[in-house]
């Protein structure tokens, strides 16, 4: 498809398949010599095709007064694979966005992604009580919300961006150990690359090295300490930060729970402090429940922030599940979010959003939902972005075992 990039014209590309290719043998290897043929499950496939119709009052994310709309057809084929071994889980997936326009054909595109996942359970020696976890994840896409990477909603910090091609890739690498029965101890470092080609963006590249203690102080509570050390690239510009992070996890109730984890995150080179603060209250019902979240998290930063940015949000919703067995979710969102550049940055955005979804269970293989969504910001220069979205999507999902 015309824009597209070929899969293996960039070397971030052939490094990125490098890394699959050795964490998918590994996997391969390890569970077949660590499980039992009579204890291991097999390789299993899971298959899906989704197709929506999406009308979208501002398909160029463009100020209020230029707005423009369209509808769009989306087909999004998705490919899983799975092994599990006695000690080895290893999975591997493959996904793929197609968008198709009505009225502006030559914004049709195509967005893809893929990743691998592999768990060791108990590595011998010190560690055989350990675990280890490994993760990367790509995606390539022409406009950031179409394939929404865990953490960014709206695309980059909440800030929505023109149509540009961007890629993404997540890695991710946890140990975890317990120390005693209450205690356990887990060290990790992970990146992210995200990369424009747009020229007006910048590039971003996010280090993080982190050690965190975790102690189960009763049944119902989990206490934590942590430490991560963050260097933050932005074009030719690194940040570097201290974060000392601590927090609570508990259950007043088996139907009432909440955590609160807080700290400082230190820029050394500006010499600034910000406040890292995330709580979370859930409320279980019988067939419903309600949620309050409040964040306030430093960000890497890339596309219109050419440093390190500090989010604020707020998050309500609630969803309620209908039906004889449940067959029918409804859920309502709502949130708040302000985003501002750090390190001498002027770029800023204030951003409110709603959303409301039902989800249809037709047969085992067969679901449908419709969505409803409005954003509206306000950011630097005066901009002003209004979008609404209605998107009605059918569903089928299939997995089977290979032989």
């Amino acid at each position: 498809m015309p824009g597209i990039p070929s899969l293996f014209h960039e070397p971030e590309t052939l490094k990125l398949a490098m890394v699959w290719a050795v964490m998918t043998i590994l996997g391969a290897l390890l569970s077949g010599g660590w499980a039992s043929r009579a204890s291991a499950e097999p390789w299993s496939v899971q298959t899906s095709l989704s197709v929506s119709s999406t009308l979208d009052t501002n398909v160029d994310q463009s100020s209020s007064a230029d707005r423009r709309s369209d509808v769009i057809t989306t087909l999004s084929p998705n490919l899983s694979v799975v092994r599990r071994g006695q000690r080895i889980i290893l999975t591997m997936n493959g996904r793929t966005n197609y968008d198709l326009y009505v009225v502006d054909r030559h914004l049709n595109n195509a967005a893809y992604g893929g990743g691998v996942a592999l768990t060791i359970n108990g590595l011998g020696g010190r560690l055989s009580n350990a675990t280890l976890d490994l993760s990367d994840n790509y995606v390539f896409t022409k406009q950031l919300i179409n394939v929404p990477i865990p953490g960014d909603q709206l695309g980059n910090d909440g800030l929505l961006t023109r149509r540009t091609n961007t890629s993404r890739n997540i890695f991710a690498a946890t140990l975890t150990r317990p120390l005693t029965p209450q205690l356990s101890a887990v060290i990790g470092y992970g990146n992210t690359v995200t990369k424009y080609q747009a020229a007006q963006l910048t590039d971003a590249v996010d280090h993080r090295a982190n050690a965190r203690l975790n102690y189960a102080a009763t049944a119902l509570t989990t206490l934590n300490a942590a430490y991560a050390l963050r260097v933050q690239e932005q074009g030719d510009q690194a940040f570097l930060s201290h974060q000392l992070l601590t927090g609570v996890n508990t259950a007043f109730t088996p139907m009432l729970t909440a955590s609160l984890n807080g700290g400082v995150s230190y820029f050394t080179a500006s010499n600034q402090t910000f406040l890292i603060l995330t709580g979370n209250v859930t409320k279980q019902f019988e067939y419903a429940q309600v949620w309050l979240n409040h964040s306030r998290q430093v960000s890497y930063g890339g596309g219109l922030f050419k440093t390190p940015a500090y989010g604020q949000s707020v998050r309500i919703g609630a969803s309620r599940t209908m039906g004889p067995n449940g067959e029918t979710t409804a859920s309502v969102t709502a949130g708040y979010r302000d985003t501002r550049a750090t390190q001498g940055g002027t770029t800023k955005a204030r951003t409110i959003d709603m959303s409301a979804t039902i989800r249809q269970t037709i047969s085992q293989w067969l679901s449908a939902g419709i969505d409803v969504r409005h954003i509206n910001q306000h950011s630097s220069g005066g901009a002003h972005i209004r979008n609404e979205t209605i998107t009605l999507t059918l569903t089928g999902a299939w997995s089977s075992p290979i032989p």
